[in-house]
């Protein structure tokens, strides 16, 4: 077989489509792995935490609650880099509030005047042991985007390889015909056809 420029050009658009064919893959696994569910900080069931300091919060009424170094809370529901809880000077209501469960504290709080405050990891003394939490969310959440990815784009690569091995074969098929038209003609749809079925397979 003769060696030529047009030779080398069919060689390397078939290298493009397999790559084009790869890298939509990967770019898809990608894509979806990060739009799957994460994995966020549990907040430990009756864990305390106490200020280190004297600070003013504000709750999500707008009022100003003054918390002083040592005051005990405890933990409703933690996020990135801040812990969410409720408080009330009136302990007794306070009391009967807790006895709620999550749906009624989350709707009853203002009524019952308990307050929902949230407060950065460094206002408190259990702040290493919030960030481990926080931590082990983001791990657990990064090795179930890893698995959600490589189950996604581990069937791209036989594809991949199917491609590449049809396509030699055809490539070799016209070269030697030399029906280079027809072969580059061929190749560009082939990136038109890889191209746009990326754009539709998020949505499979």
């Amino acid at each position: 077989m003769k060696i030529n420029g047009k030779t080398i050009a069919a060689y390397i658009l078939l290298l493009i489509d397999v790559a084009l064919f790869f890298l939509m893959g990967y770019s898809d696994a990608k894509s979806y792995a990060s739009h799957s569910p994460m994995k966020f900080p549990g907040a430990p069931e009756g864990m305390h935490l106490s200020f280190n300091k004297d600070i003013d919060l504000k709750e999500y009424g707008g009022d100003t609650v003054h918390f002083s170094s040592g005051t005990v809370i405890t933990l409703f529901e933690i996020h990135y880099e801040k812990i969410f809880f409720y408080y009330s000077e009136n302990k007794e209501v306070f009391e009967r509030f807790k006895r709620l469960d999550n749906l009624d504290q989350l709707t009853r709080a203002e009524e019952m005047g308990v307050y929902m405050i949230d407060a950065g990891f460094d206002c408190f003394a259990e702040q290493e042991q919030l960030e481990q939490i926080c931590e082990e969310a983001v791990n657990e959440t990064k090795s179930m985007q890893n698995r959600v990815f490589w189950e996604r784009f581990t069937p791209v690569i036989p594809s991949g390889l199917c491609l590449f091995v049809v396509g030699l074969l055809f490539t070799l098929l016209l070269v030697k015909k030399q029906w280079y038209v027809l072969l580059y003609v061929v190749d560009i749809i082939g990136f038109i056809v890889i191209f746009v079925g990326s754009i539709f397979l998020p949505l499979i």
